[in-house]
């Protein structure tokens, strides 16, 4: 997926998700944001975003989403740098906590991983959510994408759900909705 300066490419091994959706919402984040480059997008399970966050925070647990900052060295993001081949960053988010979290919550997976998607690239575009206003800040921005992206996700979330929570399909009918004989 390419915004207007930024390309966005999706890696999920093992977890069905709405690519081009979270592709072009990272997209929009980030060119809204002012940041250029390049950003890929890694869909994992909780072993290995337990691994990353323990390496690179030291936090010995699984979590949502992390955001890996590759063009703004220790000062943030790159803004307006070389364009959109030079490296953004990568996001990585666990498809298997947005499941659970998304089956606990009763909202679907799509919109679940969608929020970890939006966050990452708020992360990344120098959103910080460590104090209490800047969460405030944070949650409140996320609110604003997701309500952008509502209505594409809407069709998405169908083909997204298992199998026993779409709506059941009437073995009494055909193809053409006409009742069969039997």
């Amino acid at each position: 997926m390419k915004g207007p300066d930024v390309r966005v490419s999706v890696h999920a091994r093992g977890f069905r998700t709405p690519a081009a959706l979270l592709a072009r919402a990272v997209a929009v984040v980030l060119a809204d944001h002012g940041v250029l480059g390049t950003v890929s997008i890694a869909v994992v399970d909780d072993r290995a975003i337990r691994r990353l966050n323990r390496r690179f925070l030291g936090h010995d647990y699984p979590t949502d989403c992390l955001s890996f900052d590759l063009a703004g060295g220790p000062d943030g993001p790159a803004r307006g740098g070389p364009g959109p081949a030079a490296p953004a960053g990568e996001i990585v988010v666990s498809g298997e906590t947005a499941r659970r979290e998304a089956g606990r919550r009763g909202i679907p997976f799509p919109r679940e991983i969608l929020l970890y998607a939006i966050h990452g690239a708020l992360h990344l575009a120098g959103l910080d959510d460590r104090t209490a206003r800047g969460r405030r800040e944070m949650e409140a921005r996320q609110e604003e994408y997701l309500a952008h992206f509502v209505t594409p996700l809407g069709h998405e979330m169908r083909r997204h759900l298992p199998r026993e929570t779409k709506r059941p399909r009437n073995k009494a009918r055909g193809r053409s909705g006409r009742k069969l004989d039997g």
